[in-house]
């Protein structure tokens, strides 16, 4: 069944910009929009609108098979010395390794099908100046790549101008996709081109 772009989350801080971003796709037909201001309100564990997880328990296989080892060891079910905890964890590893996982559950899904989100945005409301005014949308863009939600960054500098284009070559090192950007101005853009990231975003996600 082809893929769809149906359910969207826009990152994306400055006021301006958000404004326009809502006018452009709450008017598209058949699209879900979701917003975030932060990286915090994007990728939260509990409450992110990017993806969701299920919660995790200890395996009580995995839970049975190491007290059975640790029986026909002779080692007390608590207390370990720290030779019997290294002989226990060894027998653990290889527990893992034949597929036998420690813990269940966790499962990862996804809440959106693409992802546009601003370079320089905040990781929080809270925390360090310094740290909410980075690139930080890489962040954003590492976890899409690691969850494979197609995304992309939309920016109103230029991507080869003073202030991007470390973080470019950064991104591109990672293997992202282009930037949309404002075209070449050193200046940053009083509009972005939002109607283009989506085009693309969304040739992606379709492909």
């Amino acid at each position: 069944m082809a893929k769809k772009l149906e359910r969207l989350l826009v990152i994306e801080d400055t006021l301006s910009h958000l404004a326009d971003a809502r006018r452009i796709f709450d008017a598209i037909k058949g699209l879900k929009t979701e917003y975030a201001k932060t990286v915090e309100e994007a990728i939260d564990d509990e409450s992110g609108k990017l993806y969701k997880e299920a919660p995790s328990d200890f395996n009580p296989e995995f839970r049975e098979k190491i007290k059975q080892f640790q029986k026909q060891k002779g080692f007390p079910q608590k207390g370990l010395t720290e030779k019997q905890d290294e002989v226990v964890g060894k027998y653990a590893s290889q527990l893992e390794s034949q597929g036998i996982p420690r813990f269940i559950g966790g499962e990862i899904t996804p809440l959106v099908d693409g992802v546009i989100t601003d370079l320089f945005v905040p990781i929080s409301n809270r925390g360090l100046r310094e740290i909410n005014e980075g690139p930080n949308g890489l962040v954003v863009a590492a976890t899409c790549q690691r969850l494979k939600i197609p995304y992309i960054i939309c920016t109103a500098g230029y991507h080869h101008g003073s202030k991007y284009n470390w973080a470019n070559h950064m991104h591109r090192a990672m293997g992202g996709p282009e930037m949309i950007d404002n075209g070449g101005s050193e200046s940053e853009a009083e509009h972005k081109d939002w109607k283009s990231a989506y085009k693309v975003l969304k040739e992606i996600v379709e492909k």
